[in-house]
């Protein structure tokens, strides 16, 4: 017992006193520091492996987004063009930014390849054909209903508007579109030209021109798609598709793809049908006056319902008034000046049918009652003052100019002496009869 108590620990060979457990400490500490580095390794290959699997999802939704962008334009094209087979295969279409390409395959439906019914393949490749981390495939059966002439407003020349009012109705000019501030449209504008929107604006609706089409005041809004043969200018929102032959000025205000350097499939020129007098088409037959007589017996409310063939000019003042008691058709091969004032029966609906071989002008606050439809067509020029409203069409071969605080509701007008079906001859609307995802990578 003596000899345990009095023992003295070992001493190093340097003279200094160390306890024992220090040696056990390392082997303790070099075991721990190797778990660390075990578990750290761990960690970071399962953070590898959540970030690569984080990054194969992004380009998947690129691939999924690539593909449902070609659907889009797919129906685009075939709206104007049913022979539109896609794509070429060699040269995929690329969204903005790089982030996706795709390409598109239509062929006529194999269980009925003598309708209008077509078959459209789309593939979104991310980041791109040539090195895809994913892929996506959609397929759509649609259906290419043909349609008559269904425009509200229609111009051979360029058309343009001023502020505060409304358009229900599609719109094609033959050459440029220029939209006036506050004025809302709800339908489809198509321009041979450019297209130019103005500020606090919304367009429900396609936008189509060959040349550019500008949408850059932040304060307007395009619910639809946007295509131009030249550059687009995006200061506003577009909530679905952007397609440009030339650049696409800020996709972030593209909500659906964005494709730049791609141009979409052109607007076809379209043509009004001529109008071709023939007083047999008539019962009773046309009346035949002078320009003057016919404002004089308008005014004294003799005319009032009836077909007119007006030799001359029609020129009528602003305070005077057009009293309808039915149906009324005016053919002239002059210019025509409309009254301040047109009304129609009470509790009755009408056709107002005013066919005019010149030029047309309408006055300051003309309003057509909704009951009279009212079918303006004019082989000339048509210029209205501030707040022409009507419910009917307007198709004019010259150019077309419209006020401020105006509103045109479009609805179906016909009268003698048009086909219509010659008109518009190769125009569709798609419908969509299912939509599927067939592959996926």
């Amino acid at each position: 017992m003596e000899t345990m108590l009095n023992h003295s620990p070992t001493r190093n060979h340097a003279g200094g006193d160390k306890p024992r457990d220090v040696g056990a400490a390392m082997v303790i500490a070099a075991i721990v520091a190797t778990i660390a580095m075990a578990l750290g390794g761990v960690m970071l290959s399962q953070a590898n492996r959540e970030n690569s699997s984080s990054n194969n999802d992004r380009m998947r939704q690129h691939a999924i987004d690539a593909a449902m962008a070609g659907a889009v334009v797919a129906a685009s094209a075939l709206a104007n063009d049913p022979t539109y087979a896609g794509t070429d295969p060699q040269d995929p279409m690329t969204v903005a930014d790089g982030d996706a390409q795709f390409e598109i395959t239509v062929v006529p439906d194999p269980e009925a390849p003598t309708s209008f019914r077509r078959v459209v393949t789309a593939i979104g490749y991310a980041p791109s054909k040539a090195a895809p981390v994913a892929s996506r495939s959609v397929r759509q059966l649609v259906e290419l209903d043909p349609i008559e002439f269904e425009y509200g407003l229609f111009t051979d020349g360029s058309y343009s508007d001023g502020s505060s009012g409304s358009v229900t109705g599609s719109l094609y000019a033959g050459g440029s579109i220029s939209l006036g501030n506050a004025h809302d449209y709800v339908g489809n504008l198509s321009a041979i030209g450019s297209i130019s929107t103005g500020s606090n604006q919304t367009i429900t609706g396609t936008l189509h021109a060959n040349g550019s089409v500008s949408v850059s005041n932040t304060s307007t809004v395009v619910n639809g798609s946007v295509f131009a043969g030249g550059s687009i200018t995006t200061g506003g929102i577009v909530r679905d598709v952007a397609q440009a032959g030339g650049t696409v000025s800020n996709c972030a205000k593209v909500q659906g793809s964005c494709i730049q350097h791609s141009p979409p499939p052109p607007v076809q020129v379209q043509h009004l049908p001529q109008f071709v007098y023939n007083p047999a088409n008539y019962s009773p037959p046309p009346v035949n006056v002078t320009g003057s007589d016919f404002v004089t017996r308008v005014k004294n409310q003799t005319y009032t319902q009836g077909v007119y063939n007006v030799s001359g000019s029609v020129s009528f003042k602003n305070n005077e008034t057009m009293r309808l008691t039915g149906n009324m058709t005016i053919i002239t091969s002059g210019s025509l000046t409309l009254p301040g004032t047109i009304t129609g029966p009470a509790g009755q609906t009408v056709q107002l049918a005013l066919i005019i071989g010149g030029s047309m002008t309408a006055p300051n606050n003309l309003t057509i009652p909704s009951t009279v439809r009212t079918l303006l067509y004019t082989n000339g020029s048509f210029s209205a003052a501030n707040r022409l409203i009507f419910t009917g069409v307007l198709y004019t071969h010259g150019s077309f100019t419209m006020g401020a605080n105006s509103s045109i509701t479009y609805a179906p007008v016909d009268s003698p002496g048009f086909d219509w079906t010659q008109a518009n001859p190769q125009s569709f609307s798609v419908r969509n009869i299912a939509t599927r995802e067939i592959t996926g990578a």
